[in-house]
């Protein structure tokens, strides 16, 4: 089992605009992105096979 490096929040506000807020583990800078922006960014981390900044 492999450990993932993002914490996921999903709050009632986030619910109710359709984002999500990751932050890395161990950082407590985080970013507050749409469901679809942050799919995005997974999916294009999986293909190149490295992960993602948090700006």
């Amino acid at each position: 089992m492999k450990k993932i490096p993002y914490q996921l929040v999903v709050g009632d506000r986030d619910m109710e605009a359709g984002t999500v807020t990751i932050r890395k583990s161990g950082s407590k800078d985080a970013v507050t992105l749409t469901l679809n922006e942050a799919l995005d960014r997974f999916k294009k981390e999986v293909d190149d096979k490295c992960l993602f900044t948090i700006d």
